[in-house]
Protein backbone atom coordinates (compact mmCIF):
# COMPACT_ATOMS: atom_id res chain seq x y z
CA UNK A 1 0.00 0.00 0.00
CA UNK A 2 1.41 3.37 -1.00
CA UNK A 3 2.58 5.54 1.88
CA UNK A 4 2.60 8.72 -0.23
CA UNK A 5 0.34 11.51 0.99
CA UNK A 6 -2.37 12.91 -1.23
CA UNK A 7 -1.76 16.31 -2.88
CA UNK A 8 -4.12 17.90 -0.35
CA UNK A 9 -2.15 16.63 2.62
CA UNK A 10 1.24 17.31 1.02
CA UNK A 11 0.17 20.93 0.56
CA UNK A 12 -1.24 21.02 4.10
CA UNK A 13 2.06 19.85 5.53
CA UNK A 14 3.97 22.44 3.48
CA UNK A 15 1.57 25.23 4.50
CA UNK A 16 1.64 24.47 8.23
CA UNK A 17 5.37 23.80 8.39
CA UNK A 18 7.37 25.51 5.64
CA UNK A 19 5.09 28.43 4.69
CA UNK A 20 4.19 29.21 8.31
CA UNK A 21 7.90 29.40 9.11
CA UNK A 22 8.52 31.70 6.12
CA UNK A 23 5.73 33.97 7.35
CA UNK A 24 7.10 33.82 10.91
CA UNK A 25 3.83 32.35 12.15
CA UNK A 26 3.02 29.39 14.34
CA UNK A 27 1.22 26.44 12.75
CA UNK A 28 -2.00 27.20 14.64
CA UNK A 29 -1.96 30.78 13.36
CA UNK A 30 -2.36 29.63 9.76
CA UNK A 31 -5.81 28.55 8.53
CA UNK A 32 -5.49 26.28 5.50
CA UNK A 33 -8.55 25.87 3.24
CA UNK A 34 -8.48 23.28 0.47
CA UNK A 35 -10.76 23.29 -2.60
CA UNK A 36 -11.45 19.73 -3.76
CA UNK A 37 -13.96 17.99 -6.06
CA UNK A 38 -14.65 15.19 -3.57
CA UNK A 39 -16.55 15.16 -0.25
CA UNK A 40 -14.29 12.36 1.01
CA UNK A 41 -11.49 14.91 1.26
CA UNK A 42 -13.31 16.33 4.28
CA UNK A 43 -12.92 12.97 6.05
CA UNK A 44 -9.31 12.72 4.95
CA UNK A 45 -8.48 16.12 6.43
CA UNK A 46 -9.95 15.10 9.81
CA UNK A 47 -7.77 12.00 10.24
CA UNK A 48 -5.57 11.95 13.34
CA UNK A 49 -2.48 10.96 11.34
CA UNK A 50 -2.60 14.25 9.40
CA UNK A 51 -1.63 16.55 12.26
CA UNK A 52 1.35 18.81 12.84
CA UNK A 53 2.68 19.79 16.29
CA UNK A 54 1.44 23.16 17.52
CA UNK A 55 3.82 25.59 19.16
CA UNK A 56 1.46 26.19 22.07
CA UNK A 57 -0.90 23.40 23.09
CA UNK A 58 -3.10 25.80 25.10
CA UNK A 59 -4.44 27.63 22.03
CA UNK A 60 -8.03 26.99 21.02
CA UNK A 61 -6.93 25.89 17.55
CA UNK A 62 -4.90 23.02 19.01
CA UNK A 63 -6.29 19.59 19.72
CA UNK A 64 -6.01 17.92 23.10
CA UNK A 65 -2.77 16.28 21.91
CA UNK A 66 -1.11 19.62 21.21
CA UNK A 67 -1.42 19.29 17.44
CA UNK A 68 -3.29 21.09 14.66
CA UNK A 69 -4.64 19.66 11.40
CA UNK A 70 -2.63 20.05 8.22
CA UNK A 71 -5.84 21.08 6.46
CA UNK A 72 -8.33 23.06 8.56
CA UNK A 73 -11.26 23.21 6.15
CA UNK A 74 -12.22 21.50 2.88
CA UNK A 75 -14.73 23.03 0.47
CA UNK A 76 -15.93 21.10 -2.54
CA UNK A 77 -16.00 22.80 -5.92
CA UNK A 78 -19.81 22.66 -5.71
CA UNK A 79 -19.81 24.42 -2.34
CA UNK A 80 -17.43 27.06 -3.67
CA UNK A 81 -19.72 27.67 -6.64
CA UNK A 82 -22.67 28.01 -4.24
CA UNK A 83 -20.80 30.57 -2.15
CA UNK A 84 -19.91 32.58 -5.24
CA UNK A 85 -23.55 32.65 -6.35
CA UNK A 86 -24.83 33.44 -2.84
CA UNK A 87 -22.51 36.43 -2.52
CA UNK A 88 -23.01 37.47 -6.16
CA UNK A 89 -19.29 37.46 -6.89
CA UNK A 90 -18.35 39.10 -10.18
CA UNK A 91 -14.92 37.75 -11.14
CA UNK A 92 -14.46 40.51 -13.71
CA UNK A 93 -14.32 43.13 -10.95
CA UNK A 94 -11.96 41.29 -8.60
CA UNK A 95 -8.34 42.35 -8.15
CA UNK A 96 -5.67 39.82 -9.04
CA UNK A 97 -4.32 37.95 -6.02
CA UNK A 98 -0.61 38.36 -5.24
CA UNK A 99 1.67 35.53 -6.35
CA UNK A 100 2.34 33.10 -3.52
CA UNK A 101 5.16 31.15 -5.17
CA UNK A 102 7.85 32.83 -3.08
CA UNK A 103 6.37 31.28 0.08
CA UNK A 104 7.56 27.89 -1.17
CA UNK A 105 11.14 29.04 -1.76
CA UNK A 106 13.75 26.83 -0.15
CA UNK A 107 11.97 23.51 -0.68
CA UNK A 108 14.51 20.99 -1.98
CA UNK A 109 14.60 17.27 -2.61
CA UNK A 110 16.50 16.85 0.66
CA UNK A 111 13.87 18.74 2.67
CA UNK A 112 11.20 16.48 1.17
CA UNK A 113 13.07 13.34 2.15
CA UNK A 114 14.35 12.50 -1.33
CA UNK A 115 17.90 11.29 -1.88
CA UNK A 116 17.72 12.00 -5.60
CA UNK A 117 19.54 14.96 -7.12
CA UNK A 118 16.34 16.48 -8.45
CA UNK A 119 12.76 16.56 -7.33
CA UNK A 120 10.52 13.97 -8.95
CA UNK A 121 6.88 14.46 -9.84
CA UNK A 122 5.02 11.19 -9.43
CA UNK A 123 2.20 11.02 -11.93
CA UNK A 124 1.27 10.15 -15.46
CA UNK A 125 3.11 11.67 -18.39
CA UNK A 126 -0.11 12.43 -20.22
CA UNK A 127 -3.07 14.64 -19.31
CA UNK A 128 -5.28 13.04 -16.67
CA UNK A 129 -8.03 14.16 -14.34
CA UNK A 130 -6.95 11.82 -11.56
CA UNK A 131 -4.81 8.80 -10.80
CA UNK A 132 -1.40 8.54 -12.41
CA UNK A 133 0.50 6.74 -9.66
CA UNK A 134 0.12 3.38 -11.43
CA UNK A 135 1.49 4.95 -14.60
CA UNK A 136 4.64 6.08 -12.78
CA UNK A 137 5.18 2.79 -10.92
CA UNK A 138 4.67 0.73 -14.09
CA UNK A 139 7.32 2.69 -15.99
CA UNK A 140 9.68 2.59 -13.00
CA UNK A 141 9.27 -1.18 -12.49
CA UNK A 142 9.74 -1.90 -16.19
CA UNK A 143 12.96 0.12 -16.23
CA UNK A 144 14.48 -0.96 -12.92
CA UNK A 145 13.43 -4.63 -12.88
CA UNK A 146 13.62 -5.57 -16.54
CA UNK A 147 15.62 -2.83 -18.26
CA UNK A 148 12.68 -1.86 -20.46
CA UNK A 149 12.10 1.82 -21.25
CA UNK A 150 8.37 2.24 -21.82
CA UNK A 151 7.66 4.65 -24.66
CA UNK A 152 6.25 8.09 -23.76
CA UNK A 153 2.52 8.54 -24.10
CA UNK A 154 -0.52 6.74 -22.72
CA UNK A 155 0.01 3.20 -21.47
CA UNK A 156 -1.67 0.48 -23.50
CA UNK A 157 -4.60 -0.32 -21.22
CA UNK A 158 -6.91 -3.28 -21.86
CA UNK A 159 -10.54 -2.73 -20.82
CA UNK A 160 -11.98 -5.73 -19.02
CA UNK A 161 -15.59 -6.17 -17.82
CA UNK A 162 -16.31 -2.42 -17.91
CA UNK A 163 -14.65 0.94 -18.64
CA UNK A 164 -13.61 1.33 -14.98
CA UNK A 165 -11.67 -1.94 -14.79
CA UNK A 166 -8.54 -1.95 -16.94
CA UNK A 167 -5.21 -3.72 -16.93
CA UNK A 168 -1.77 -3.10 -18.36
CA UNK A 169 0.94 -5.71 -18.87
CA UNK A 170 4.61 -5.87 -19.85
CA UNK A 171 6.02 -8.72 -21.91
CA UNK A 172 9.68 -9.68 -22.04
CA UNK A 173 10.73 -12.39 -24.51
CA UNK A 174 7.10 -13.42 -24.98
CA UNK A 175 6.43 -13.80 -21.24
CA UNK A 176 4.22 -11.49 -19.16
CA UNK A 177 6.44 -10.19 -16.36
CA UNK A 178 4.28 -7.32 -15.06
CA UNK A 179 0.54 -7.00 -14.81
CA UNK A 180 -1.00 -3.88 -13.27
CA UNK A 181 -4.66 -2.86 -13.02
CA UNK A 182 -6.95 0.10 -12.39
CA UNK A 183 -10.14 -0.62 -10.44
CA UNK A 184 -12.49 2.34 -10.07
CA UNK A 185 -15.87 2.21 -8.32
CA UNK A 186 -16.92 0.05 -5.36
CA UNK A 187 -18.28 -2.80 -7.47
CA UNK A 188 -14.97 -3.32 -9.24
CA UNK A 189 -13.07 -2.92 -5.97
CA UNK A 190 -15.23 -5.56 -4.28
CA UNK A 191 -14.72 -8.01 -7.14
CA UNK A 192 -10.98 -7.44 -7.01
CA UNK A 193 -10.81 -7.91 -3.23
CA UNK A 194 -12.60 -11.25 -3.53
CA UNK A 195 -9.86 -12.42 -5.89
CA UNK A 196 -7.16 -11.11 -3.55
CA UNK A 197 -8.66 -12.93 -0.56
CA UNK A 198 -8.89 -16.20 -2.48
CA UNK A 199 -5.39 -15.66 -3.91
CA UNK A 200 -6.67 -15.57 -7.48
CA UNK A 201 -5.43 -12.08 -8.27
CA UNK A 202 -2.60 -11.98 -10.81
CA UNK A 203 -1.74 -8.30 -10.37
CA UNK A 204 1.40 -6.95 -8.73
CA UNK A 205 -0.08 -3.45 -8.41
CA UNK A 206 -3.61 -2.07 -8.46
CA UNK A 207 -4.65 1.58 -8.50
CA UNK A 208 -7.95 1.92 -6.63
CA UNK A 209 -10.42 4.82 -6.63
CA UNK A 210 -13.83 4.79 -5.01
CA UNK A 211 -15.54 6.90 -7.67
CA UNK A 212 -16.34 5.57 -11.15
CA UNK A 213 -14.09 7.29 -13.76
CA UNK A 214 -11.87 8.66 -10.97
CA UNK A 215 -11.96 11.95 -9.09
CA UNK A 216 -13.16 14.24 -11.86
CA UNK A 217 -16.07 12.14 -13.09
Amino acid sequence: ISTAKSPQQVMGSLIKRHVARNLQLRAQEVYHVSIMPCYDKKLEASRDDFLVPSDNASTSASSSSGSVPETDCVLTTGELEGLMKEHKVDFGTLEAAPRMDSLLDGITSASCGSSEGEMSIYGCETESGSGGYMDYIFRYAARELFGVQVEPGPLQMKTLRNADFKECSLEVEGKVVLKFAQAYGFKNIQNLLRKVKTKRSEYQFVEVMACPSGCLN
